[in-house]
């Protein structure tokens, strides 16, 4: 964990959520690179299920609610969710802050 005067104001990541095999971890790491109330940023291609994303590994797992519980006990607040449509795509856009 980084001293709060060298942390992070955001942390912004994009389809990575799929990839990391301990998800539990990976919230808790977020969290220590972010200062107190920094914001932290998803968004994943709702698109890119389980098969598509298999492509790549095959240690998928994806789930929107074990990632906000992974923020949640990782210490991040105000969780959002929010669906966005945008041409062909479904976007899931993630947003927390990191308790103060």
């Amino acid at each position: 964990m980084l001293a709060n005067e060298e942390a992070f104001d955001g942390v912004f990541h994009l389809n990575g959520f799929y990839f990391w095999p301990d998800k539990a971890a990976a919230c808790r790491n977020l969290a220590g690179v972010l200062r107190l109330g920094g914001r932290m940023v998803t968004v994943y291609d709702n698109g890119l299920d389980e098969r598509g994303a298999r492509i790549f590994t095959e240690n998928i797992v994806f789930s929107l609610d074990t990632y906000t519980r992974g923020l949640r006990d990782a210490g991040f607040v105000n969780i959002e969710k929010e669906e966005v449509h945008q041409n062909d795509k479904e976007l899931i856009v993630v947003k927390a802050s990191k308790a103060a």
